[in-house]
């Protein structure tokens, strides 16, 4: 959803980001309630842990009066977002969205890869005062929700060619509508990985063994032996008349390309490595460049066309403009409906100093 200020960017790096484990610096987090939302609650010590990763991602300094300003802020921010977030679970429960158990396993497990391990996983639960079934609730289940209620909102929002064409008209001399130069090309590969020869080597010829004068040279007369096949093949394609794909769908080693005659497709300078790419930049529209090595092995190229650079067409924009647009019209839909379900909602957000405890 939109961030119309400070305190909605902060918000979004407080509640959205997803911090490593680190050391504590408040010693206890307050319990009670911060808000309720047409009778649900908002735990105030969820607040607190999503106040925390703000301030951590910030660097704010709560002992400087700047620092206790801004945590003012973005606590405030902070109870604004739970408290739309609690809307959409509302209205996301109404419509019968509410997320599988499978879906919330799935997004668990990317929270325990990026911290990790579940070691620090749990760091990272016990740090920020939550059990694991809260966490799933009040934060994964409840970003699925979200998710789910904006594609429902959103389904049958479209792009029409027209709007497409306006943005493109207005917008076509921008960074993200200019190809780069590019060049067509097409290569035969020889695979050459030493590692993967010396493995080869192994299995052909068990008498070798690793990181022997014995292996080395026989690595050496492989690799030797693979250059030359490439040289031979490089000889065959500068003949009058090859046919170069039909030589890359017969001898070529990249399973990738093979099928396609060897069609790496039009692509800017830094799509593959250096040497490979220097190469095709360097040799003119239909014409066989030199032999190339790269980590992979060796490669007889072909550069088949050269594109200067200047805008995309409205075609090629196209794809890229209806991307931009349906994401903000995506927004603009949710931004509404959050507007009429926060006019229609009763919402009490407590004063914070005094919150009161939970009862019992």
């Amino acid at each position: 959803m939109p961030f119309r200020s400070f305190r909605r960017r902060a918000a979004l790096v407080a509640v959205v980001a997803l911090p490593c484990y680190v050391a504590a610096l408040w010693a206890e987090v307050p319990s009670g309630v911060a808000a309720t939302v047409d009778g649900r609650s908002i735990p105030r010590r969820l607040v607190e842990a999503f106040l925390r990763n703000g301030r951590e991602a910030l660097a704010l300094d709560p002992a400087s009066a700047a620092g206790r300003e801004t945590l003012g802020k973005l606590r405030a921010a902070i109870i604004d977002e739970l408290v739309e977030r609690s809307l959409i679970a509302a209205e996301a429960e109404r419509r019968g969205l509410a997320p599988t158990a499978a879906q919330i396993d799935a997004s668990e497990r990317r929270v325990v890869d990026f911290h990790g391990g579940e070691e620090r996983y749990g760091r990272f639960l016990s740090y920020n005062g939550f059990t694991r079934d809260e966490y799933r609730e009040s934060v994964l289940a409840a970003a699925l929700r979200g998710e789910a209620l904006t594609a429902a909102l959103t389904r049958d929002l479209m792009v029409s060619e027209d709007e497409a064409k306006v943005y493109y008209e207005a917008h076509q001399k921008d960074a993200e509508f200019q190809w780069p130069e590019r060049v067509t090309g097409s290569h035969i590969q020889i695979n050459a990985k030493p590692g993967v020869i010396v493995s080869q080597l192994e299995i052909d010829r068990p008498g070798l063994r690793r990181n022997t004068p014995e292996m080395k040279a026989a690595m050496d007369a492989e690799i030797a032996r693979k250059r030359q096949v490439a040289e031979d093949l490089r000889a065959q394609a500068l003949r009058p008349g090859a046919d170069f794909a039909a030589l890359a769908a017969r001898h070529s080693e990249d399973l990738g390309t093979k099928s396609a005659g060897g069609s790496l497709g039009t692509f800017p300078m830094g799509t593959h490595p250096q040497a490979l790419d220097g190469a095709f930049f360097g040799t003119a529209a239909g014409q066989v460049g030199p032999l190339v090595e790269t980590d992979f092995g060796f490669h007889v190229i072909r550069t088949e066309a050269r594109l200067p650079a200047g805008p995309r067409t409205l075609a090629e924009a196209t794809p890229i403009i209806r991307g931009v647009l349906l994401r903000a019209k995506k927004a603009e839909a949710l931004r509404a409906w959050l507007k009429d379900a926060l006019a229609k909602a009763k919402v009490e957000v407590r004063p914070w100093d005094d919150a009161p405890k939970p009862e019992g």
